[in-house]
């Protein structure tokens, strides 16, 4: 379980659980952002870069397009051809203005998607990216963002399913938040995975 580093950490942390499982499991990212950029000119595939870790997995074949959702997105946060390129492998977007559309909160959709073919019944890994919230000690600040309260929960659905075997939170930048409320939603999240809060 990987905690509050770039969301670069969730490259491997996946990449190892995919081959401890011997399978493809079903990933949801909470994020403000799709973190399908493609590599920066003149830089190595293979240098770390937080904004990449979805594409390289997909590409390396570790994770499946069909079995990978993104919820959360905010409008403004999203290159339009990096979520073409998500579409084009199958992969699903929930941008925060679709739930609003429908009506539903974080854990209902989070719910809903994991009933969708290709999610349910796989190993799943849940990546929260902590600026899909509206908090200060942030890498990246996404916007009005995500309620906390809903991010919890949905991560408390994660942690009661049977299936969930990976979380990572991720993007926490605690010099930027000198109250410390950005870690301790980081470490509450993570609590309600486990089922300890």
């Amino acid at each position: 379980m990987p905690s509050v580093g770039g969301h670069d950490t969730t490259l491997p942390g996946v990449r190892g659980l995919a081959r401890a499982l011997g399978v493809s499991p079903a990933v949801i990212s909470v994020d403000a952002h799709t973190d399908f950029r493609p590599p920066r000119a003149g830089a190595s595939r293979d240098e770390p870069n937080s904004g990449s870790p979805f594409r390289r997995l997909i590409e390396d074949g570790v994770i499946e397009g069909p079995r990978f959702r993104v919820l959360g997105l905010a409008e403004h946060r999203v290159a339009p051809a990096h979520l073409d390129w998500l579409k084009a492998q199958g992969a699903n977007a929930v941008f925060r203005s679709d739930m609003r559309r429908d009506a539903q909160d974080l854990p209902e959709c989070f719910a809903e998607v994991m009933e969708k073919p290709g999610m349910a019944g796989r190993p799943l890994a849940l990546s929260v990216d902590l600026d899909v919230m509206p908090l200060a000690g942030l890498s990246a600040v996404g916007g009005a963002g995500v309620p906390p309260l809903e991010v919890t929960r949905a991560a408390w659905l994660a942690g009661s399913r049977p299936s969930t075997c990976y979380l990572d939170v991720v993007e926490c930048a605690p010099s930027l938040d000198p109250t410390g409320r950005t870690q301790v939603i980081a470490w509450y999240t993570m609590l309600q995975d486990l089922g300890h809060a």
